[in-house]
């Protein structure tokens, strides 16, 4: 029953023909699991998504499980307990260990290996639904603590964060994390898969509590997010201050000097609004004097 909704939601979603394997997403999904935990001193509970890594732990956001409470991990009706295992809050990546899990275990690729333009698929259990999928592709790599945060128009929703970016080959290459509003559209942004191997294998005390990089005052997140709160925002002079630090903290990567180049035509169009605008003011005020000189002409 369980592969027959699965298929029903795969073929619901846009998957390019030639591109996804959808036997590979049907076995690569099963390895996305649901992480609960109750907050202690409080009746909340926060939800999430964890992907099985290859040596059975669980990847997940830290900011999905907060505080020190016992973690649930849901596979189908019935669950496990997790041990917290090592993580980075900075970063925003735990490391749970079941105690006792059938779910299949993804396969990694490295996320240094994805190219902008690239397809991949974001699953995860987003809006307290079942486990749900979106197709999309890479639109942006930012260098970032040795590794490359991905940003993705492959949509998922609140719920999903600790879930998996899977390339075209259904390989595990990212967390799924965060999103951000970018104008009218969001952009979705998910932390590489690499940095798991950076965490110490054994378990370690650390503050869950802390604030992820991203969750941060502006002033203290990346400059790449500093950028691209400020274009949405439309706050160009902002945007181009910002962008001239990254260039001189980051002068081999292209992503700065375009930035600065967008915070330059949005000054050039908003003071070319701004001077439309004084334009037809003056106009205004040009045409009220011609009609009162006109009237006073006929009296």
């Amino acid at each position: 029953m369980r592969d027959c909704i699965l298929l029903v939601v795969m073929s619901l979603l846009s998957f390019p023909a030639d591109a996804i394997d959808y036997a590979a997403y049907g076995k690569v999904a099963a390895s996305v699991v649901r992480v609960m935990v109750r907050i202690p001193q409080s009746n909340r509970t926060s939800f999430g998504s964890g992907v099985v890594l290859p040596d059975g732990r669980i990847a997940t956001n830290c900011h999905v499980i907060p505080g020190t409470g016992n973690v649930m991990i849901m596979e189908g009706a019935g669950g496990t307990e997790g041990e917290r295992g090592p993580g980075d809050p900075g970063d925003d990546l735990c490391v749970l260990k079941p105690l006792g899990l059938n779910a299949p275990r993804a396969q990694m690729a490295g996320a240094q290996n994805l190219k902008v333009g690239d397809e991949v698929v974001a699953i995860g259990f987003g809006g307290g639904v079942g486990r749900s999928m979106s197709s999309g592709r890479v639109t942006a790599l930012y260098p970032y603590h040795n590794g490359r945060v991905i940003q993705t128009d492959a949509a998922f929703r609140p719920g999903a964060s600790g879930g998996g970016l899977f390339d075209r080959d259904g390989n595990l290459v990212g967390i799924t994390t965060f999103f951000r509003r970018n104008g009218a559209q969001s952009v979705y942004f998910a932390i590489p898969v690499e940095w798991v191997d950076s965490l110490s294998t054994s378990a370690v005390s650390i503050e869950y509590n802390a604030s992820p990089f991203w969750m941060r005052s502006q002033n203290d997140q990346p400059r790449f997010l500093q950028v691209a709160s400020y274009e949405a925002d439309g706050k160009w002079t902002e945007m181009e201050a910002a962008a001239r630090l990254w260039i001189q903290e980051e002068p081999d990567q292209t992503q700065p000097v375009q930035a600065l180049e967008r915070a330059i035509a949005g000054l050039g169009d908003s003071r070319a609004n701004r001077s439309a605008q004084g334009r037809s003011a003056i106009n205004g005020e040009l045409r009220i004097d011609q009609d009162a000189a006109s009237r006073r002409q006929l009296q």
